[in-house]
């Protein structure tokens, strides 16, 4: 990303170009645009500078924006401590895997969730999650338009792995499918509905109770909010940190996002050219990372001025 907004500043100053930059990183906006227009629901809600928006916003709409998007320089730590000699994998706590484009996160994410046959070292599960008969990992994909069937309505997209891995009886489907639809905190007048006719978020949710309607232990959370807007982003991070404490779930997020691993993980493992470069308390790694590659990592990410009061 980095790389990216470096040649975009080089061509508008050596092409002498205008550009209109989309995008819901408020970061991103903050370190390339010299204006800025904030939409909502079809409309221009605020528009000026881009520094003057951001740091005195009037409308309430772009405080909101503001206020959600994560970031490194966030006092929200992870919920519970984790001692330094903890195991990168268990059943206790949320860990992050970060690193660039290409670095080998999701080939991790999928070995660690049975979907991929690593060419050398070994996944560890537990021998009593071992004996369970249906999936105790599970994992929820990037693009939930592509990973939910585009035929399927929410409904049959929920029961299709409740009667395969016969999770309970045909007869009580019905009211499990609504209980996950609850879970993930999405309305019963939603089932009947198709992912064309569903929000990004809405989708994400569904992928999200799809993935434990098996009663996993653990998800594989694969950049599951890197195609959301900060506010929807903040309202599934909430969930998954509902979902963990109430379900005990152990949580691999995938992210290039350091803010939003931050905000959500106790451990973080970052990743280059294939390899764990390091690994440790999230809180440690981000305040004093020992890997010059990690500080070039947390070095590169955009940040937006903070609002004066």
């Amino acid at each position: 990303q980095a790389r990216i907004l470096d040649l975009l500043r080089a061509l508008r100053r050596e092409e002498r170009l205008s550009m209109i930059l989309v995008s819901h990183d408020l970061g991103v906006i903050a370190s390339v645009c010299d204006r800025v227009v904030v939409m909502k629901d079809g409309g221009v809600v605020e528009q000026g500078g881009t520094q003057e928006v951001l740091r005195r916003p009037t409308h309430r709409y772009t405080r909101e924006l503001i206020a959600a998007n994560p970031s490194l320089a966030s006092s929200t730590e992870a919920s519970r401590p984790t001692a330094a000699s903890a195991p990168v994998i268990s059943v206790e706590e949320t860990l992050g895997i970060v690193g660039e484009s290409g670095s080998g996160k999701t080939t991790l994410g999928r070995a660690i969730a049975g979907l991929a046959v690593p060419s050398g070292g070994r996944v560890v599960m537990r021998e009593d999650l071992r004996a369970i008969r249906r999936p105790a990992i599970q994992m929820v994909f990037q693009d939930p338009f592509a990973s939910l069937d585009p035929r399927y309505t929410v409904e049959r997209a929920l029961a299709e792995p409740l009667r395969w891995h016969r999770v309970c009886p045909p007869d009580e489907v019905g009211a499990r499918i609504l209980e996950l639809m609850a879970a993930v905190e999405l309305s019963p007048t939603l089932r009947g509905r198709r992912p064309h006719e569903l929000s990004g978020g809405q989708c994400q949710r569904v992928a999200i109770a799809r993935a434990l309607a098996t009663e996993p232990r653990a998800l594989v959370a694969d950049e599951i909010t890197s195609s959301l807007d900060v506010t929807i982003q903040k309202q599934i991070l909430n969930l998954l940190r509902s979902l963990r404490e109430r379900l005990d779930l152990t949580i691999v997020l995938i992210s290039h996002d350091l803010g939003v691993v931050r905000s959500l993980c106790d451990r973080v493992a970052v990743m280059h050219e294939g390899r764990l470069v390091e690994e440790g308390p999230t809180t440690n790694i981000m305040r004093s990372p020992t890997e010059t590659y990690t500080r070039e990592l947390i070095a590169a990410i955009p940040s937006i001025p903070q609002p004066e009061p």
